[in-house]
């Protein structure tokens, strides 16, 4: 259909997909969705297979068959991170299923992070918010927070070159409740970068600490 898309990313995503497969990760897609002709409030829309949506129809929201795989998931789930709404929850229409998945979350005894801006303020709406283990309005830097972590954690390595690790990025990390260590070589003393403050650029290396001191 005429929905956003990056056609120039498709090859990235098939990648993706494989490395997925090769690894025995399972990636939920839709199968079914809500359309609409025109992006509005009061837009007439219908629910369909994925593969039936016009080449004049967008998708704004999934439909039940995707929000009932996507909930059962979420009971084999230890830890779930939610980045984006799953429609157009700002339109009453289309926000059934980001308020079915945000329900089902909360309802779920997995540990649930919030991350960008627009997935807090749909749970907000929701009225979740106090049942989420942790929110952040930042979406980018709390994937790559994330994804710093995990790298160390698999490498069992206390220090990982920044690169373009950004100002934002290690800040981050301060309000998921780690300690953020940076210093300027493997040798040196670490120096501690309290939020809100500016990192100094001669800092090349980090090391974050799961504690919450």
């Amino acid at each position: 259909g005429k929905s956003l898309c990056e056609h120039d990313m498709a090859g990235t995503a098939r990648d993706i997909l494989a490395q997925a497969q090769t690894n025995g990760c399972r990636i939920i897609l839709p199968v079914d969705a809500v359309v609409a002709k025109e992006f509005a409030a009061g837009a007439d829309n219908r629910t369909i297979p994925v593969d039936q949506i016009e080449a004049d129809e967008m998708m704004l929201d999934v439909g039940p068959k995707s929000v009932a795989e996507a909930c059962a998931s979420f009971d084999e789930a230890a830890t779930v991170v939610w980045n984006g709404p799953i429609g157009v929850f700002e339109f009453e229409k289309f926000a059934q299923g980001t308020k079915e998945i945000a329900d089902a979350l909360a309802d779920s005894d997995a540990t649930s992070i919030i991350g960008g801006g627009d997935s807090a303020a749909a749970v907000e709406k929701a009225g979740l918010a106090d049942r989420m283990t942790h929110i952040s309005t930042g979406g980018g830097a709390s994937l790559e927070f994330l994804m710093v972590a995990y790298n160390l954690l698999e490498t069992r390595a206390g220090y990982i070159n920044t690169g373009t690790w950004s100002e934002k990025s290690i800040k981050e990390a301060k309000l998921f409740g780690s300690v953020v260590e940076i210093a300027s070589s493997k040798d040196q003393n670490y120096r501690y970068i309290p939020t809100g403050y500016s990192v100094p650029s001669d800092l090349d290396y980090v090391h974050l600490t799961s504690n919450n001191t």
